[in-house]
């Protein structure tokens, strides 16, 4: 046996590791991609047609219709998490259905937007946040440093942010506002967000850079990123909205 067939049988393994790495990282965003199509579609179509409705029916059977389409989503919400997560776990193909549903019940959620905020701020928002995941997306690829604190760091100004958010809840009870915890809260909870998706974007190219991993796992690892994607994109959406007030 030659040396070159030594090394030729050497180096087909790394070969075939960053074939399948590469590809599990595009079907991760593919899916990812795909999960924020429907949302979108979701939310400007079902936005669009109540509006349409507002003009044409009764104020209070449009309300009525849409209170009730909300709390059926809202209502569909954590369940259809829960199956994403119990059909990751199995391997199960329901995996595939339980994470349309997800995308079309935050299509709906986000729908509302659209009824209070114009579309030209949900779209200046849509666009940072995707200037903004392009940015994280470069650190979490070519950062040497371990990333795995940020999403302890990450993880405890949420927690923060949400007790803040406690706090004006109470004030709010007694009348009290406080402007400059408003904003903080919003920052806090946005970086804290992308403290996170740094995190969950580190931990595909890590899975990718194993060899990858089967359909399911890139769904759940596209769930994490389409979750952390949105989440940014309402914490963004809602800074325009209070520049604008």
């Amino acid at each position: 046996m030659t040396k070159d067939e030594v090394l030729g049988r050497k180096s087909r393994p790394s070969e075939v590791t960053v074939a399948e790495g590469s590809k599990f990282i595009g079907a991760v965003f593919l899916y990812m991609f795909l999960a924020l199509l429907i949302t979108g579609v979701v939310a400007v179509g079902l936005g669009f047609l109540f509006e349409k409705l507002f003009f044409t029916t009764d104020p209070g059977t449009f309300n009525q219709a849409y209170a009730i389409t909300l709390i059926v989503s809202l209502v569909l919400y954590i369940p259809t998490m829960i199956w994403v997560q119990i059909s990751a776990i199995r391997n199960s193909k329901a995996m595939v259905p339980a994470y349309v549903i997800y995308a079309i019940t935050m299509g709906v959620l986000i729908s509302t937007f659209t009824n209070f905020i114009p579309f030209y701020e949900i779209a200046i928002a849509f666009g940072g946040t995707c200037l903004a995941f392009g940015l994280m997306t470069l650190i979490a690829w070519f950062s040497k440093r371990n990333v795995g604190k940020l999403a302890i760091i990450g993880s405890g100004l949420l927690f923060g942010s949400l007790m803040l958010v406690g706090i004006n809840l109470i004030l709010g009870l007694f009348g009290v506002v406080i402007e400059p915890l408003l904003w903080a809260i919003q920052f806090i909870m946005l970086i804290a967000i992308i403290l996170i998706t740094i995190f969950d974007l580190r931990n595909v190219k890590e899975i990718a850079d194993r060899g990858g991993a089967g359909t399911n796992v890139a769904l759940l690892c596209a769930l994490s990123l389409y979750v952390d994607f949105i989440y940014i994109f309402i914490r963004i959406l809602g800074l325009i909205a209070r520049l604008k007030r």
